[in-house]
C-alpha cells in the first residue's frame, strides 16, 4: 500500500469518526427536545433556560466538528483530484473502495434520517412556541384593555370616564 493510499485511508477514517461524533451530538440534540417541549407547555422558564443552554452547548460542539469536516473535505478533495464543492458523502463513497464506501454511505444515511427527524421536531417546537406566544400576546392585550383608562375631558374641564375603572376580579369591578 502506497503512502497516498495510506493517507487517503487515514483521512477517510477521520471523516467517519467526525460523522459518528456529529451523529452522537445530533442525537443529544434530539434528546433535549422533549424536555424543552415539556417546559414550553408547562411555562417553566428555568427548565426552558436549561434546555436552551444545553442546546447551545451542543450547537457549539457541532460547529467545531463542522469546521473540522470542512477542512477534511478540502484535504480529501486534493487527494481525490476534485473540488470540495463536488464532494458529498455519497460522491466520496463512489470514488473510494470498501470498507470506507459502505461506512460513509451508512453514516450519510443515518445523518440524513436524524436531520429529518430533528427538522420535524423543530417545526413542532416552533408551532408550540408560536401558540404560547400568541396566548401571551392575547393575555397582555386583555390586561392592557382592562387597565387603560377610557377617560375624556368635558367642556367644563372635568374628566368623564366612559367605563368603570378599578380592579377586575372574577369579572366584577
Amino acid at each position: 500500500m502506497g503512502k497516498a493510499t495510506a493517507n487517503l485511508n487515514s483521512a477517510l477514517d477521520q471523516l467517519v469518526q467526525l460523522l459518528q461524533q456529529e451523529t452522537a451530538l445530533y442525537q443529544s440534540m434530539l434528546g433535549t427536545m422533549d424536555p424543552e417541549k415539556e417546559a414550553l407547555v408547562a411555562s417553566d422558564a428555568s427548565a426552558l433556560d436549561r434546555a436552551s443552554r444545553e442546546k447551545e452547548s451542543i450547537l457549539l460542539k457541532l460547529q467545531a466538528l463542522e469546521n473540522q469536516r470542512c477542512a477534511m473535505a478540502d484535504e480529501l478533495a486534493d487527494m481525490l483530484a476534485c473540488t470540495p464543492r463536488e464532494l458529498t458523502l455519497f460522491e466520496i463513497a463512489r470514488r473510494v473502495g470498501e470498507p470506507h464506501a459502505g461506512r460513509l454511505r451508512q453514516a450519510g444515511d443515518i445523518l440524513k434520517r436524524l436531520l429529518k427527524t430533528l427538522g420535524e421536531e423543530n417545526r413542532r417546537q416552533k408551532e408550540i412556541f408560536d401558540h404560547s406566544l400568541a396566548i401571551m400576546q392575547e393575555a397582555f392585550a386583555l390586561l392592557h384593555t382592562m387597565t387603560a383608562t377610557a377617560s375624556v375631558y368635558r367642556r367644563t374641564g372635568n374628566v368623564h370616564s366612559t367605563r368603570p375603572t378599578g380592579n377586575l376580579v372574577s369579572g366584577e369591578v
